[in-house]
């Protein structure tokens, strides 16, 4: 895999969600806000992906909501291999805020409200077949937030308590990213008031 970076090249988001080709339809590069152009040979960078920590508190402790994918998305995109994830989307043209919120509406959720965790990984996404780096967030929903609603991607959902959600999980990025929404948010005596997006 070989990047060619212009000298003025960042990690910015490409124009829409589900647009991954360059400005003029190309697959050359794609030209963001500020101008600056990332090409590729081969596989896309997308830096605007994003997961989310949807947490509850029972007695006083998290608990984490973790989705399984459904076979039928495990057959399609992972080779039927089925996994505990969290929700997870593309930022796009939205804000942080806004795309979070719309991520956690699929599920019939809202979150009262959202952190940055400190903490950003990257994969190879099989399914869109490209690099993607992601930034990690927590969510708080009410204690009595309802079970949420499932799509054909998820055929199970369970509330976790730190433990047996790191547990569940085998993704390295899940398992850091637990582990930094742990410390900065869920664990924190008080999470720091610079990192509350809403």
């Amino acid at each position: 895999m070989r990047f060619a970076l212009s000298p003025t090249t960042s990690c910015l988001p490409p124009r829409s969600r589900h647009d991954l080709r360059g400005p003029e339809g190309t697959e050359s590069g794609s030209r963001h806000r500020l101008g600056a152009v990332v090409q590729s040979v081969g596989m896309k960078l997308r830096a605007d992906g994003f997961d989310v920590w949807v947490f509850r508190r029972k007695a006083g402790a998290a608990q984490y909501l973790l989705l399984r994918a459904s076979q039928e998305k495990a057959d399609r995109w992972f080779g039927g291999g089925q996994f505990w994830q969290v929700p997870s989307d593309f930022v796009g043209e939205q804000s942080v805020v806004e795309a979070i919120r719309g991520e956690l509406e699929r599920f019939g959720l809202e979150a009262q409200t959202i952190w940055a965790a400190e903490h950003c990984y990257t994969i190879y996404n099989r399914r869109y077949e490209d690099i993607v780096h992601l930034a990690v967030f927590a969510a708080e929903v009410g204690s009595s937030a309802e079970d949420p609603t499932l799509g054909t991607e998820h055929s199970e959902f369970a509330w976790l308590d730190a433990r047996e959600t790191s547990q569940r999980v085998v993704f390295r990025g899940l398992k850091d990213g637990l582990r930094w929404v742990r410390e900065y948010v869920t664990e924190a005596e008080t999470p720091p008031a610079e990192l509350r997006l809403l």
